[in-house]
């Protein structure tokens, strides 16, 4: 077991001999402040000891195991639940299963097993809490590559920390991740809000796609018939839920301010705004500014990102910082022929052209991002000319 301290618990039983058994056997994992018998059972004797988790034995009383386990889920989320029983019922299982009980334990047994599953639990429990960040990315008007910057900045921000990386596309009716990427849908939000109550790491993480460049992926299914059924609530829970398990979540957004679409602005660590050089573009982006204004999001997390930009365009970046009244935080060349060639082969720009300009952009932004330290490669000055040729 890793070396964390002990986790509090109490148990609920009708049986006070399997319950002094149990609370002597996984003792070195859980610390019991209390055993209450069924009729004593009340919340707030419950609450008074704020344990971690609650182990229910009722011996021949199913239902009301049931029920005792279904109003502390609902009443208080943040409790492991354990359900306690001399024998397996395959029925009885997938049932408590599906409340969202942390897990089954049968007890006794010959080998005293019951420890070892509890400490698995803690363990897996303390891995999880890993209170992620969240990159949402959006734009007013369609065409300007958010899809295409979702994809290579989620795959940079992988490389760059090594932890867990998200991307998750929440264009429920049109989303472009999956064709982009090449991938069939697997694991889609549909999916995530079906299994949230009983989520937990191993089921996450053997339901998601994994990118051979080490992200993960929640893609949209190709049916949309059931998108008008995830609301701004639903994607609030879920923010939530995904930033106990991932390091990085990037969110590739519509572009419209739905409920959806607003619920995933304010989970947001940083949203990035994607705008092109055009003054259609500007005004659009303008009157979007002003509506995230009124929804009081917060300025300082707002990032201006001009795609495909270039150099020798009327409006600067400068002049784009003067007329929208925030700083660009980043530029990102106008190099549409690589990002097609490297849509076509459903490939990141990092696979398709490692050394690009147009690579190490994405590898500086993501850099910038998530403040981790890029150490400058020395080149010379022909290979720097080289590699601008190739943009």
């Amino acid at each position: 077991m890793q070396m964390y301290d002990k986790i509090t618990g109490l148990i609920i039983s009708n049986n006070k001999e399997i319950s002094h058994a149990l609370a002597s056997e996984i003792g070195p994992v859980v610390e019991i402040a209390d055993i209450i018998d069924c009729p004593s059972f009340s919340l707030e004797r419950i609450m008074k000891h704020n344990p971690e988790t609650v182990f229910i034995h009722m011996e021949g009383k199913t239902d009301e195991a049931f029920a005792i386990a279904g109003r502390l889920i609902k009443e208080c989320p943040d409790i492991r639940v354990f359900i306690v029983a001399k024998d397996k019922d395959p029925d009885i299982i997938i049932q408590f299963l599906r409340l969202g009980i942390a897990d089954y334990l049968v007890f006794p047994t010959e080998k005293k097993e019951t420890l070892s599953v509890v400490r698995h639990a803690v363990d897996r429990s303390a891995s999880v809490g890993k209170n992620g960040k969240i990159f949402t990315i959006f734009s007013p008007k369609g065409g300007q590559g958010v899809t295409s910057l979702a994809i290579n900045l989620s795959d940079w921000v992988n490389r760059l920390s090594g932890g867990k990386t998200l991307l998750l596309d929440l264009n429920l009716y049109m989303g472009d991740v999956g064709i982009y990427l090449d991938t069939q849908p697997d694991y889609t939000p549909f999916d995530l809000k079906k299994d949230i109550e009983r989520m937990d790491e191993n089921l996450l993480f053997s339901s998601l796609k994994r990118r051979l460049d080490g992200f993960y992926l929640m893609t949209t299914p190709e049916e949309i018939s059931d998108a008008d059924q995830i609301s701004g609530d639903d994607i609030k829970q879920m923010a939530q839920l995904l930033k106990n398990y991932f390091d990085y979540i990037i969110i590739d957004t519509p572009h419209d301010f739905s409920e959806r679409t607003l619920s995933a602005f304010e989970a947001a660590d940083s949203l990035l705004v994607i705008i092109q050089q055009g003054l259609p573009e500007i005004k659009s982006l303008q009157s979007a500014l002003a509506l995230l204004r009124e929804l009081n999001q917060e300025k300082e997390k707002i990032k201006i990102i001009v795609n495909r930009y270039m150099k020798n365009s009327d409006l600067t970046a400068h002049d784009l910082s003067m007329i929208l009244d925030l700083p660009v935080f980043f530029t990102i060349s106008n190099n549409y022929r690589s990002f097609s060639q490297a849509i076509n082969k459903g490939k990141t720009i990092s696979s398709a052209f490692p050394k690009s300009g147009l690579n190490k952009q994405f590898k500086t932004m993501a850099g910038i991002l998530t403040g981790i330290e890029i150490k400058n490669e020395k080149q010379s000055r022909w290979k720097k000319v080289f590699e601008t040729l190739l943009d």
